[in-house]
């Protein structure tokens, strides 16, 4: 469990990239400018932290929604 109120940003972003399909391609496309549109809304993210996920490959994302869509879909 995350104790500061930058880890609570990127807790909130990660998993906002993994359930909101919409949002998870705009980081696909404009990594930066999505960052920067969050960090407008509330969600501040540190410099490492944006480095780190800019750097992330996009089929870890299209993997990790994909697996918990097919578990969601499982318990239903």
């Amino acid at each position: 469990m995350c104790t500061k109120p930058l880890e609570r940003s990127l807790d909130v972003l990660i998993d906002a990239l993994v359930t909101n399909d919409t949002l998870r391609h705009a980081f696909f496309f404009k990594p930066l400018d999505t960052l920067r549109r969050l960090a407008e809304h509330g969600v501040p993210l540190t410099d490492d932290e944006v480095h780190a996920l800019c750097g992330a490959r996009r089929l870890i994302w299209e993997r990790v929604a994909d697996t918990l869509r097919r578990r969601l879909a499982q318990t239903a």
